[in-house]
């Protein structure tokens, strides 16, 4: 294949840091989620932002959950070790990164 109709090599990406898929997934559960708290609270519009941030809360504890005892399963079988045993998001030099690239 020429070299111009390549596709570009994705960037390696630390094993803790999400993926397009993931965050993807994540928003669509959070909808999912908002939109079945809504209806059971009888389709209140004044509810609706109440209603989001509540399923957003749950859905994404869920999903760090789920992350830190996937990270705590590799380490204990020696997979991928990380500083301290936390996310690199909250490393603060991910931090400052994520701020700079962000802000």
């Amino acid at each position: 294949m020429p070299a111009s109709k390549r596709q570009p090599d994705r960037p390696k990406r630390a094993p803790d840091e999400f993926t397009l898929e993931e965050h993807l997934r994540v928003q669509r559960e959070i909808e999912k989620r908002a939109h079945r708290i809504w209806f059971a609270d009888g389709c209140n519009a004044q509810s609706t932002l109440a209603d989001w941030l509540k399923a957003e809360d749950a859905v994404l504890l869920e999903f760090v959950e789920k992350r830190m005892l996937d990270q705590a399963m590799r380490q204990a079988s020696g997979e991928n070790p990380s500083k301290a045993g936390e996310p690199s998001f909250w490393r603060p030099e991910t931090r400052r990164r994520h701020a700079l690239q962000t802000g």
